[in-house]
């Protein structure tokens, strides 16, 4: 995508055109994210997207990583509105199942977010400013608060402390089940044509529900 005058976009001086144009950075990062992953991302190209030289990216993320980081903290903040309003379309109490079917089929929905929350730890906190990195793992705790009182008010046996470790839990197996569910090509290849390997084969949104109801089993006190 490009602006409709690159040279009014060098000329950016106020807070709502560098606003702006920070926006139309993650936008066209998001478009080739969905398209070709994380190595879709090429800085070279995202600067030719939005009419930028590549060093004024810089002015506004520290690097490819500060970037993609951006786009996961904005599809979390999307996914907790989806999830909140999942938890709260069902009855108070409710069950370990139900609660898990609703958060384990809003996860699968929202791809991006999946698909960037796996590459986290190995990726994305590696080339980022300390700075960065204790923002990003304090908007993190704070989405979980959020989610954590939309939890209580069906699962109210489950305590904050066994809620905050349902969501430490949930997260690895996100991050397990995600890159397991979408392989390389030349090994979702073999998983096709050798069927005595089907029970490695990984269903993200039906394995993911096992697993988070099985952790809110084993984590909510019952008789």
């Amino acid at each position: 995508m490009s602006p409709a005058d690159p040279h009014a976009w060098q000329r950016a001086r106020q807070p709502d055109q560098k606003a702006s144009r920070r926006d139309a950075i993650l936008e066209a990062a998001a478009a080739r994210f969905d398209a070709a992953g994380y190595e879709g991302v090429v800085l070279n190209a995202l600067a030719a997207d939005v009419g930028l030289a590549k060093s004024n990216l810089y002015r506004y993320f520290e690097s490819k990583e500060a970037i993609c980081l951006q786009l996961l903290q904005d599809a979390h903040d999307v996914f907790l509105t989806d999830a909140v309003a999942a938890l709260d379309a069902l009855p108070a109490p409710s069950t370990p199942a139900a609660v898990g079917r609703a958060l384990a089929g809003r996860l699968a929905a929202h791809r991006r977010l999946c698909a960037l929350a796996a590459i986290v730890s190995s990726v994305l906190e590696r080339n980022v400013e300390p700075e960065r990195i204790a923002q990003h793992k304090g908007w993190y705790l704070q989405g979980g608060v959020h989610l954590l009182g939309a939890l209580g008010r069906v699962l109210p046996a489950l305590d904050p402390l066994r809620g905050f470790e349902f969501l430490r839990l949930a997260y690895a197996l996100l991050t397990g089940l995600w890159p397991s569910a979408h392989p390389p090509a030349a090994v979702a290849q073999v998983m096709d044509t050798h069927p005595e390997l089907a029970l490695l084969r990984v269903d993200f949104a039906a394995d993911l529900e096992v697993g988070l109801v099985a952790l809110l089993r084993g984590l909510t006190p019952h008789d």
